[in-house]
């Protein structure tokens, strides 16, 4: 199982335009692996990449329920809220990326070398700064925040382009290479908490590189 990376033209705009044809292009990523602790609720979710020379173009869609927006500061648990997640580690790298973000567009990222867990997070991680992730572009559907859930159905959507430059790659990337990664769901502080993945991971924890199934950039 791989998940094929489509590449784009290289002047690409990238905007809140949610209908742009460019998108029709990526392969779908439906998200059906779901841990056992989940509730009864399950949302449908589709993760979408794209890539051109400058960086990855990540886009998720949620059928969903049990809304929760709290966190709008950079780095906070946006985990705890309905949040949707990619992880990418380039081949040979020592460490990986996490980008969290709730479905307010609040992101947390962390560059991460040894995720063994330890009381400040992880024996060997950074969390990468404002101003590292200035060239980040981030487009979401809901307010970024909400005062209460929202339980009735919905759909919300974020998207947002990640600058290859955050990887401190050692070469260009090309047609061919193979990063790999994941995709995920949570909802941990949600009345109807779930986590849910691409590539199967084998307990409650997304911080598993052994589980990271192949990225393949066409």
């Amino acid at each position: 199982m791989a998940y094929v990376i489509k590449k784009i033209a290289d002047d690409f705009v990238f905007d809140e335009n949610w209908e742009n044809p460019v998108w029709d292009n990526a392969e779908v990523a439906l998200l059906e692996q779901v841990r056992e602790e989940s509730s009864d609720h399950t949302p449908k979710v589709e993760a979408k990449m794209l890539y051109n020379k400058k960086g990855f173009y990540v886009r998720f869609d949620v059928d969903d329920q049990y809304v929760r927006i709290v966190n709008t500061e950079f780095q906070s648990s946006v985990c705890q809220d309905s949040c949707v997640e990619f992880f990418g580690k380039p081949e040979g790298a020592k460490s990986y990326l996490n980008f969290e973000m709730n479905a307010g567009g609040t992101l947390l990222c962390f560059d991460i070398t040894d995720h063994t867990r330890a009381e400040n997070g992880f024996k060997d991680f950074r969390k990468l700064t404002p101003d590292e992730v200035k060239n980040m572009v981030i487009y979401h559907t809901l307010p970024k925040k909400l005062d209460a859930e929202i339980t009735e159905k919905i759909k919300w959507s974020v998207m947002y382009f990640v600058p290859f430059e955050l990887f401190h790659l050692e070469k260009e990337v090309v047609s061919g290479d193979v990063w790999v990664g994941n995709f995920f769901k949570c909802a941990d502080k949600c009345s109807h908490p779930h986590w849910i993945t691409y590539f199967p991971v084998y307990e409650l924890n997304f911080h598993l590189p052994e589980c990271f199934g192949k990225l393949i950039l066409e």
